[in-house]
C-alpha cells in the first residue's frame, strides 16, 4: 500500500448505488475509495496451488469449541484453554 487507510467519514451505499456500482468509474487516485465484500469462486486448477497462501485470508477468533478433538484433548493436557479464545488470521 502506498497510502495510509482512513480512518473515519464512511458511509454505506444505498440499494441504488449498489446496483450501479463499477469500480472502473474511479480513477487510480481517486479521492473515493471503497471496501467491499464480496463472494469468491476459485477454479479447482488453483486450489491446490493457493492451499499454503489463501486467496482472501479473514480475522477468525478460534474457540475451544471449535477446535478438532485432537486439539481439545492437546489443549486440556497442556493447561492451554487460558490462550483462548485466540484471533488467528485464516
Amino acid at each position: 500500500m502506498s497510502q495510509p487507510l482512513p480512518v473515519g467519514n464512511f458511509s454505506w451505499l444505498t440499494p441504488e448505488e449498489v446496483r450501479d456500482f463499477n469500480v472502473f468509474d474511479y480513477g487510480k487516485n481517486s479521492e473515493v475509495g471503497f471496501i467491499v465484500e464480496v463472494d469468491l469462486r476459485c477454479p479447482k486448477r488453483l486450489q491446490l496451488k493457493t492451499n499454503d497462501l489463501p486467496l482472501a485470508p479473514e480475522h477468525l477468533t478460534i474457540t475451544y469449541d471449535m477446535l478438532s478433538p485432537y486439539s481439545q484433548r492437546l489443549c486440556d493436557k497442556f493447561n492451554l484453554k487460558h490462550i483462548l479464545p485466540s484471533k488467528k488470521l485464516t
